[in-house]
């Protein structure tokens, strides 16, 4: 079982990464391969089908230094190489599609949110579910709320406000989503549209806590709105306002990482945030590559080298009053945007 760690809500730490940006990477390989002797006979069998195959291709969201030391964690066990592309969704989406409409699959696994998209390619036979691959080991040790159809959850990140430092210290930063309606914060407020489910589904929260009111006063106290979290976060280091809703821990740290006077909160009354789920595609070029690096994922070794940045955590560690992004909300907070959407000016 993963120990569960002291968590913090304020977040300042030092992270080099890199936003708003397509990357790719790879694990260093070379050397000997390790011997496959885990004790267990299948895995051993899976491992040594993997060695022989070389490498692994992961699709991920997350940032770089994540996927960076996941794949090296994996590469330096296993004696294969793990090379990764970090995207957001909806470019993820693209890159995946175009991979599937020209019959060309480059990636062996990929790591979506836990959302709509993730679902409906298991059910056109993009994925192949993980009950499907005999995996060893799974889903034992996966908390029951993290499993779910298909796949299971195998990182969680806690989503909040980002303030900047020189205009608010720790003790006047907001705690809750109520203090933003208080007079100090207003058109200090910068504010990426919800364009996407996973900000959709936390407007949503937000509404049926406080009522579709409370939006409304939210929206005066918005000084302008941006297309996403990545330029809303290069504003407030600007200092063009105090604080960012929707905020991205790994934002924040890469830019304080930069010197920029940012950091981070996550609010006490509404606490959301976004599993990710391991995808096994169907024609993965590497199946066998693929099923250890799920296999990898899930273990404590796993759980470690990705979740290894302040605000993403394994889902065992998720704050019991949390709710996380799921294709259940997803559908109430898409029925419920235009209303949501009006009460926010947009």
């Amino acid at each position: 079982m993963i120990t569960k760690p002291q968590r913090r809500r304020v977040l300042t730490g030092a992270a080099v990464l890199t936003i708003g940006l397509t990357l790719m990477g790879c694990s260093s390989g070379g050397g000997a391969a390790p011997s496959a002797d885990s004790g267990d006979p299948e895995l051993d069998a899976l491992i040594v089908a993997a060695q022989e195959e070389g490498t692994v291709s992961f699709y991920t969201t997350a940032d770089a230094t994540i996927a960076e030391a996941a794949a090296e964690a994996f590469s330096e066990k296993y004696g294969v190489e793990a090379t990764y592309t970090r995207l957001a969704q909806d470019e993820l989406v693209q890159r995946f599609q175009s991979e599937l409409d020209a019959d060309a699959v480059v990636a062996d696994v990929v790591l979506p949110f836990n959302d709509t998209w993730f679902y409906d390619q298991l059910d056109v036979g993009a994925f192949t579910p993980l009950s499907d691959e005999e995996i060893p080991g799974y889903p034992e040790g996966i908390v029951e709320n993290a499993v779910f159809e298909g796949s299971a959850a195998f990182s969680t990140s806690l989503f909040g406000f980002e303030y900047n430092t020189d205009e608010l210290s720790e003790g006047e930063a907001p705690t809750t989503w109520e203090v933003l309606l208080e007079p100090e914060f207003e058109g200090k407020i910068l504010a990426a549209e919800p364009v996407s489910s996973i900000w959709r589904q936390w407007f949503y929260l937000v509404s049926e806590e406080y009522g579709i009111e409370y939006l409304e006063k939210l929206k005066g106290q918005i000084g302008r709105w941006y297309a996403s979290v990545v330029p809303a976060t290069e504003a407030l280091a600007a200092g063009e306002g105090s604080v960012v809703i929707p905020g991205v821990p790994t934002l924040v740290l890469n830019s304080a990482a930069q010197g920029a006077p940012l950091a981070y909160i996550t609010p006490d009354d509404v606490p959301y945030g976004s599993d990710q789920v391991v995808a096994l595609t169907t024609k993965a070029p590497h199946p066998n590559a693929a099923r250890l690096f799920a296999h990898f994922l899930y273990s404590e070794e796993g759980q470690a080298a990705y979740n290894s940045v302040e605000g993403v955590i394994s889902p065992a560690d998720a704050p019991d009053n949390s709710v996380r992004g799921n294709p259940d909300l997803a559908a109430k907070a898409e029925a419920a945007y235009p209303e949501i959407r009006d009460a926010l000016g947009l």
